[in-house]
């Protein structure tokens, strides 16, 4: 728009007096009324959201990168903190300099490392390490290898004839044998000389995907390669000379970094609380610009000082107050001594509403909350006044006081966007506290003195406790309780007493830091000094100590410690649950943190994830401090990066306003006619605004599948209530091959769907359970062909879903075959559509195969997780036979009711037609039925194996905010599936009950897809 405008200006009057164009940048009025300087010239209009198409020309006078790359990120991320108003300032500015610090040591790191391990960050493909399954070697070792299709280029072209080469490779081979083998033939079709340095010139890349096989490890470690080895199927890869990876995209270090100056060092006089002999006191003063309660309101404050889940001493309560004049001054003491107050201890406040009018509920009802540490980040005790914007307490809260709430006051913030929280806390207002000075910055005791006293406790007490064998039987019983297990006084004190005996049982670390008192500063010690000496977790059991109820800094940093041996891949499967876990540090600057920040940095892929699993909740108030930093923090010091996510929001920008266009053009005009739908949904994205802007971006949902040009009349809108859009783009990973017959054959379009207006978090969350659950089944020996496909949140009830191809609802099949209600009815329904689109004898074998494997798989995996509302639109089979299920609003056991009749009358979906179809077309064929019940016998005892690792997985995820597992109750459900309490025999028993209840109670599940069919005719 500049070049154009400046063409016409320069033959205009005084258009000799302008400067060069480029002296000059765009100026105009934001959607928030706001003047905005157009700091990056190569976006798009329609992404910036000007308020009018108004602009002006300003003259450059030279603006700071620094202040450039500021607004970049706060509009990237949709926030900018005011540091000027947050009580936590000090604490943010040297977490700040803390991560800059980090985030510098490791891209000079990443900088300074071989040429193998920056392609690595840019272009590693998921790996799979574990051993190769033994019947996946037996059947390679009599095949004789792998049959790798190998495709390359000639004039930038791939040609299906000669340009193709598919090699038989041993699975134990490297990438570099493959590509020795295709120069080879390469070389006697006449195609070139083969020189050994050539060998090392080229590298093969998985075609679609800008990934590479760099690393020289056994092929079967690629998990593209492993699963391509599980179906029996031929896996496609691009031979291509290493100049073509874009090293450079790993940003360098900042040049114009400098370290921070060093830190001053503690006092030895410096007063510990150890030192003090008081009961620890504090005063509430008043709530200002408050609005709430009316005349007959009275108002108390009641506060407990906690450490994790534990409260540290009884709740003391305030006098009652007048709402209208919200004043005490009420210095309030507690049953504690300063001197055992822990580290991590914080005051949990809340505020009660005491209603006496006789319309109104009686009793105190608890209306906001707030906590705060007692410490400061750097161990010094709180002192002086404090002003904490009070939270509003929401519904699904299990205490009066909110011990697992965030830590501090509401934030201070500018916001990017429109998106706010739906409650206005601004009405609860902001209570003033003081915290007692018991003398001049009194410190908790440095880790030397903590030792000292352990080591003191120990001569005096640890020596004088032997075990005999029915006190040991007693321990490890405990031990081996699930993590939700609450021990009894009696079992903490006997698992306290033999606390050195649990050092030779590692994963007795969680119920052990459960068993000692917290506000004694004796055993405080102890344990500190025991986690010197404690060997280090499996990382699936290091997670449990990530919980809120572990708020111990050591401890928090002992877990980060055993998370450290994670490789990406095993790390990636826990991100989730780790960005979660952020939300239970009591301070912005901690290991988990720094761990997380450390492997972003140092793996792209990580990066990605990273990204959007902290961007996708910067609507949340409670975060925005925390993420807003982290995610600051990994865009300054990964610039490349951050360009390609910049592109990825106005994608999703773009989405978001055709979504919003459509969906109220089609609900004011009531549009019903599908044809009329996709005509009116192709004019718009022929509009060059969404024509332009949809395409040319990596894919959030596949990081490494690029998106090209729109297949518009591929696209379609949804018919659900939230109209939700179907895109379909072409796959621009192999630009080579863009637009002839192999860029169709070899690399598959990218299928997404838009949605907004539904919380996608719970299905993220299930389908992250499914994949690693499939991850346990191979490595079990089971391949049971789940299709766990992409769902990504990112945004307040927005988000992304993949879409798999070549798939149709059970209900789109039964109407198809025989209508809606005898499609339902008859067992043959299924069988006769997978015969129909598997008309070659071998591919309809295989189909029934597949059939049979992906049922038990989601007969398993539904059961467990205790997934609902189970009904034809939600189900979906593949043309090669493969089922699956989509749309988990509903699980642990959430079953829906209908006029109070609960809906799920069967454990889990074994219909009479899947019963068809596993019998293959014979009902006497009982032998299939009892391998098919064999299969989920074995796979419900390989899940159950790794229970607890669901518990923690669950039980990490509570912060999230996700309506169906708002507390630990709800997880209490698996407990029941799983049946962890019971020996494996007694578990087993309960899930063939379970299982024959499925199949002699599938008939109802039957009849529920007949009234669903009619209902919702598709």
């Amino acid at each position: 728009m500049k070049q154009q405008v400046w063409e016409r200006a320069a033959a205009m009057p005084f258009g000799e007096l302008m400067f060069e164009c480029p002296s000059y940048h765009l100026m105009f009025i934001n959607h928030r009324g706001e003047r905005e300087e157009m700091t990056d010239e190569s976006r798009r209009l329609s992404d910036i959201r000007p308020f009018a198409a108004i602009f002006k020309f300003v003259e450059r006078v030279g603006v700071p990168p620094e202040k450039r790359l500021d607004q970049q990120i706060a509009e990237l991320i949709e926030c900018k903190l005011d540091l000027s108003e947050i009580p936590l300032k000090v604490e943010i500015e040297d977490c700040h300099q803390s991560l800059q610090e980090l985030c510098h040591e490791v891209v000079t790191r990443r900088a300074n490392s071989s040429e193998e391990d920056r392609a690595n960050y840019l272009y590693r493909p998921p790996m799979s390490l574990s051993q190769l399954p033994s019947y996946l070697e037996e059947r390679y070792k009599n095949k004789g290898g792998i049959l790798i299709t190998v495709l390359y280029q000639s004039d930038d072209r791939i040609d299906d004839g000669c340009n193709k080469h598919t090699a038989s490779v041993p699975y134990y081979q490297t990438a570099s044998f493959v590509v020795r083998q295709v120069l080879i033939a390469k070389a006697k079709k006449g195609q070139g000389n083969v020189h050994q340095e050539d060998y090392n010139s080229y590298v093969l890349k998985i075609c679609g995907r800008n990934e590479y096989l760099i690393s020289e490890v056994p092929i079967h470690q690629y998990k593209f390669i492993r699963l391509a080895m599980i179906r029996d199927e031929s896996p496609i890869v691009v031979l291509q000379k290493r100049l073509k990876l874009k090293l450079k995209e790993c940003d360098l270090p900042n040049e114009a970094y400098t370290p921070p100056p060093l830190p001053k060092k503690i006092d030895i006089q410096t007063k510990t609380v150890w030192d003090i002999e008081a009961k620890y006191s504090m005063e509430f003063m008043y709530i200002s610009d408050m609005n709430i309660g009316d005349e007959t309101s009275m108002l108390r404050i009641k506060a407990c000082l906690y450490h994790g889940e534990e409260p540290l001493c009884p709740v003391v309560q305030t006098n009652d107050v007048k709402a209208s004049s919200p004043i005490w001054h009420e210095l309030v003491k507690f049953d504690i001594d300063v001197a055992d107050i822990p580290r991590m201890a914080r005051l949990c406040i809340a505020l009660f509403d005491k209603r006496k009018s006789k319309k109104a509920r009686k009793g105190d009802l608890p209306i906001a909350w707030v906590n705060t540490m007692l410490f400061d980040h750097k161990g010094y005790l709180k002192s002086g006044d404090q002003h904490l914007t009070l939270w509003p307490r929401k519904r699904e809260m299990e205490f009066e006081i909110n011990p697992r709430g965030v830590i501090g006051p509401r934030p201070n913030y500018e916001r990017y966007t429109d998106k706010h929280d739906d409650v206005d806390m601004e009405k609860y207002g902001t209570l003033s506290i003081k915290f007692l000075s018991y003398g001049d910055k009194i410190i908790y005791p440095p880790f030397h003195t903590v030792l000292q006293l352990a080591a003191a406790y120990a001569e005096t007490e640890l020596g004088s406790f032997k075990t005999n064998a029915r006190d040991q039987a007693a321990i490890e019983n405990l031990i081996e309780g699930d993590s939700l297990k609450v021990m009894s006084e009696s079992e903490k004190e006997a698992l306290w007493t033999f606390r050195v005996k649990c050092i030779d049982v590692p994963r007795s670390l969680p119920k052990l830091l459960q068993s000692l008192k917290w506000n004694r500063r004796e055993e405080v010690a102890q344990m500190q000094a025991l986690l010197q000496i404690w060997t280090e977790l499996q990382a699936e059991d290091a997670l449990e100590l990530l919980d809120y109820k572990f708020a111990d800094k050591a401890v928090r940093e002992f877990a980060v410690k055993c998370l450290r041996k994670l490789n990406d891949d095993d790390l990636f499967q826990y991100l989730l649950q780790l960005t979660q876990a952020l939300k239970y540090e009591p301070y912005l600057d901690c290991a988990l943190s720094r761990f997380l920040l450390e492997r972003a940095l140092l793996s792209r892929r990580i990066g990605h994830f990273f990204f959007w699993y902290l961007r996708a909740e910067m609507h949340d108030d409670a975060v925005i401090i925390r993420f807003s930093m982290l995610l600051d923090a990994y865009l300054r010091s990964n610039q490349s990066h951050m360009k390609i996510l910049q592109r990825q929001c106005d994608a999703l920008k773009q989405m978001a306003i055709l979504n919003e266009e459509m969906k109220e053009y089609l609900d004011e005009n009531a549009v019903k006619d599908k044809l009329e739908r996709y005509n009116i949904l192709r004019n718009k994205l022929e509009d060059p605004k969404f024509k332009s802007s949809l395409c040319d971006f990596y894919c959030p949902l596949a990081p490494t599948c690029k998106a090209g040009n729109l297949i518009i009349h591929h696209c379609k809108i949804m018919d659900s209530k939230m109209k939700p859009l179907l895109l379909e783009f072409e796959n621009a990973s192999d630009q080579f091959s863009l637009g002839d017959r192999a860029s169709r054959k070899y690399g598959e379009p990218i299928l997404i769907m838009y949605k907004k207006g539904d919380d996608l978090r719970q299905d993220a969350l299930t389908l992250q359970i499914f994949k690693i659950m499939e991850n346990i089944w191979q490595e079990g020996g089971l391949d049971l062909r789940m299709i766990p496909y992409g769902t990504m949140p990112t945004g307040k009830e927005t988000g992304l879903i993949e879409i798999v191809q070549n798939s149709f609802t059970l209900a789109n099949i039964h109407k198809e075959i025989y209508g809606n209600t005898s499609g339902a009815l008859r067992k043959d329904t299924l069988h006769t559509w997978m015969k129909k689109k598997n008309k070659d004898s071998g591919n309809f074998r295989r189909a029934i195969q597949e059939f049979r494997s992906s049922c038990a798989a989601y007969c398993v995996a539904t059961y467990i997780l205790g997934v609902g509302d189970r009904h034809s639109d939600n189900i979906m089979i593949k043309e090669n036979g493969q089922l699956f299920h989509i749309d988990f609003g509903h699980f642990l056991g959430n079953f829906k009711y209908k006029f109070g009749i609960k809906r799920e009358r069967v454990p889990f979906i074994l219909t009479p037609d899947f019963v068809y179809i596993v019998k293959n077309d014979r009902d006497d064929n009982n032998t299939e039925l009892s391998r098919f019940t064999d299969v989920c016998e074995k796979a419900f005892m390989l899940i159950r194996e790794k229970g607890n690792m669901f518990i923690n997985l669950f039980s990490m995820m509570v912060s999230a905010g996700i309506p169906e597992l708002s507390s630990i109750r709800d997880i209490r459900y698996l407990l029941e599936t799983l049946k962890l309490s019971s020996h494996e025999a007694e578990a087993l028993r309960s899930f063939q009950g379970k299982y024959n209840d499925a199949v002699r109670n599938g008939w109802k599940a039957t009849l529920n897809w007949v009234i669903h069919n009619n209902a919702k005719d598709n």
